[in-house]
């Protein structure tokens, strides 16, 4: 179980806890976390609504 949960932990900073631009809403270890609101909401991406 330990070295299942050291593999975990690598992977959460790898996909979600990154350095510089960190997925906070996706992250799973929000409660322990010392930085819970470094990063706001994605906002979803507007389309183009050029019509030609």
């Amino acid at each position: 179980m330990k070295q299942e949960s050291h593999h975990w932990m690598i992977l959460q900073g790898r996909y979600v806890c990154k350095a510089r631009k960190p997925e906070c809403w996706r992250c799973a270890a929000q409660t322990p976390c010392l930085y819970p609101d470094k990063t706001p909401l994605p906002t979803p991406a507007r389309r183009a609504t050029a019509m030609a």
